[in-house]
């Protein structure tokens, strides 16, 4: 069997010759970007005759969840796959980020729902002098948010990094 390969307008094609074989005798799956061609001719009396299976690794920028094909009478396969509308992504960075975004990714990383309340100032003062935690003093605002956001950063890789086996300090 023979095997052709092309990127034609925002369809990539690729054809297979494979003589010998009934349409009903041939199966294609997707797997991530990969198409596997199996065929299996079977006669009459159940003896197989003719086995055909191939993997042929689709490009990239390609949408498998739209892939179809065809088989002419002659034996030859078509597989056809458009073109993503975008290969790529941007993902916008926000500067200024919702109290509710950091409670939902709190909660994500910890893997349970917690509540997060807000609390005032001498509730959060109660009890640091509770458990002998002396408070950072800032002088601007700003070095606030700043801090408090290296904080939220800092512990949220340190948990995903811990619980995907790593230890600390090491990479």
């Amino acid at each position: 069997a023979t095997a052709m390969a092309k990127m034609r307008d925002e369809m990539f094609e690729l054809v297979v010759q494979i003589h010998g074989f009934e349409p009903e005798d041939v199966q294609i799956f997707c797997v991530d970007q990969a198409v596997y061609v199996k065929a299996k001719h079977v006669t009459e009396q159940g003896f197989v005759n003719n086995v055909y299976e191939q993997k042929f690794n689709l490009p990239d920028d390609v949408d498998t969840d739209k892939l179809t094909s065809g088989m002419s009478m002659d034996g030859i396969l078509m597989i056809r796959v458009p073109r993503r509308e975008s290969p790529e992504r941007t993902i916008p960075i926000q500067r200024e980020m919702k109290m509710e975004a950091v409670k939902k990714g709190l909660a994500h990383c910890i893997k349970y729902d917690v509540e997060i309340y807000e609390s005032s100032a001498e509730q959060i003062q109660a009890e640091f002098q509770d458990k002998n935690i002396e408070p950072l003093n800032v002088d601007k605002p700003e070095d606030a948010v700043k801090a408090a956001s290296a904080e939220v950063i800092e512990a949220m890789t340190v948990g995903v990094s811990q619980s995907s086996g790593a230890d600390s300090g090491e990479s």
